[in-house]
């Protein structure tokens, strides 16, 4: 199954309705929003300890503006804490607009914070570890590492690549493995089909895990066509976590347009 991001909603107890059918929204696409209700505090209070601790642990956050927020000492301590943050990416709803428009406000957000990760399985190790680090900083991220058996292993993957292509980004991670891999040249395929047919699709990223000019030169032609002209991410040298900061940096940053 797929697994979404995690993200804290900044909000004023008296929006918890507004709040909550928002909530509701993200979790119906996949991702875990993180909504407090303190019965025993109200807008007045000294931010708790706890939350507080809570907050400096997460990455993404959406800020429910309102009357009440702005008012509201307590939602104004969380900003302060929020904008702290070294590392963060928020985005502002404004809870008097409809939910659709809601989340046509964050949706830049959320797709930052989705990854797909496609690859070839002599490459699982390397995944798995991308893996790790992209949630350790709550992006949501899907690869077959996540599908339980029983489940249609071709129908999981094919499904979560649509949705990627639309809602997130698609890190391609090769190999000299993957060169001769027919399920990852269906996948890439897959991707640049559900593009747009004049542009192509900027989120579509892939990770050299060997020298990438060498790597390129002995690949299939389908291959080199489709990722060869892309500005990828070379792992093949310097170290993994310099890289990896590099790529959750991009991703933070991606420029969506739409």
């Amino acid at each position: 199954m797929s697994e979404g991001a995690w993200i804290f909603l900044s909000h004023s107890h008296k929006d918890f309705d507004k709040v909550r059918e928002l909530r509701n929204e993200l979790e119906g696409q996949g991702h875990h929003p993180l909504l407090f209700f303190l019965k025993c505090l109200d807008d007045d209070s000294e931010i708790d300890g706890l939350i507080r601790r809570e907050i400096e642990a997460r990455s993404w956050f959406i800020l429910c503006d309102s009357p009440n927020s702005r008012s509201s000492r307590w939602v104004q301590e969380e900003r302060k804490i929020i904008d702290g943050l070294s590392s963060h990416t928020s985005a502002t709803v404004n809870l008097d607009d409809p939910v659709p428009s809601q989340l046509s406000s964050i949706s830049e957000l959320t797709k930052r914070a989705s990854v797909f990760l496609s690859y070839t399985g002599a490459d699982r190790q390397t995944a798995r570890r991308i893996e790790d680090a992209l949630r350790a900083d709550d992006f949501g991220v899907f690869s077959d590492l996540q599908i339980a058996s029983g489940m249609s292993w071709q129908a999981e993957i094919e499904s979560a690549l649509d949705t990627a292509v639309d809602r997130g980004a698609v890190l391609v991670l090769l190999s000299r493995f993957s060169m001769t891999s027919q399920w990852q040249k269906r996948e890439v395929a897959q991707a640049f089909k559900r593009a747009e047919p004049d542009t192509g699709r900027r989120n579509i990223i892939p990770i050299f895990l060997d020298p990438p000019g060498l790597m390129l030169e002995a690949a299939p032609r389908g291959v080199r066509d489709t990722l060869g002209h892309i500005q990828g991410f070379d792992f093949s040298t310097g170290g993994f976590k310099e890289n990896i900061a590099r790529v959750k940096q991009w991703l933070r940053s991606f420029e969506w347009g739409l």
